[in-house]
């Protein structure tokens, strides 16, 4: 049914195609607008990104950190890297409710008729969101280290398998299943995950030995390599949906 629905896509696109514009790139050079730099413009879509996205971060943040801490105080020696690692995965809910907005708020043609395309301004709000994300994984492991006899590299990859876990797990189901949003099946993933990482604090513990350290960098790899040829999907899909 899928490939008929492809094929059905593909004949539709080829059949209504629109005529190529001529003399496209001589009217852009020539036509006289005011120009920003790839800072300037990372700057914009910096504060276009919902205060609550950013407020987010920051209270899943020190809610990893308190829940360590109390985790830590009933006895748990890795509490505090148990609570970082189920609660940062949320983080991919804000992200994925930030760059689907234009969608569930049917913008997508009063965005893509602005001056920068739409797949421009969602991969700068990925790219903007993903380096907090990862500034945040810095600080959750200095801090896990502080507390614990983790180091801060290990620790990299045992608060960074999680969010690309929810990442790559999230963006497959709703290619499987289009009718879902891609915030609320992270957000389901990232409560799955969490009770995972707290109800097992003690039997999951042997696999934060450095034995496994290496079943962690393999995961990371994995992980990351399909998380690239999802994004690359993602910004395919935008394309088709941009004004040539």
């Amino acid at each position: 049914m899928k490939k008929n629905q492809d094929i059905l896509k593909t004949e539709l696109e080829n059949l209504y195609s629109p005529p190529v514009p001529e003399r496209k790139e001589e009217f852009l050079q020539n036509f006289s607008y005011p120009q920003i730099s790839f800072g300037e413009f990372l700057r914009i879509q910096f504060f276009y990104i919902g205060k609550l996205v950013w407020a987010g971060y920051i209270i899943l943040f020190f809610t990893g950190f308190f829940l360590g801490k109390f985790l830590m105080d009933k006895g748990f020696s890795r509490g505090m890297m148990a609570a970082f690692c189920a609660v940062l995965p949320f983080m991919v809910a804000l992200l994925a409710s930030e760059i689907s907005k234009s969608v569930r708020f049917g913008m997508q043609e009063l965005e893509m008729s602005a001056r920068h395309r739409l797949e421009q301004v969602m991969l700068a709000r990925l790219f903007l969101l993903s380096g907090a994300a990862t500034l945040l994984v810095i600080c959750g492991c200095i801090l896990i280290s502080r507390n614990s006899v983790v180091d801060v590299i290990p620790c990299l990859f045992y608060l960074t398998v999680p969010l690309l876990f929810n990442s790559v797990s999230s963006l497959w189901i709703c290619r499987r299943i289009p009718s879902l949003e891609l915030r609320d099946v992270s957000l389901g993933m990232g409560v799955a995950m969490a009770g995972v990482h707290i109800f097992s604090i003690e039997r999951m513990d042997w696999m934060y030995e450095k034995a496994y350290l290496v079943f962690w960098m393999g995961m990371l790899v994995i992980l990351a390599v399909i998380l690239e040829r999802q994004i690359k999907q993602y910004r395919k899909n935008l394309e088709v949906c941009v004004w040539n």
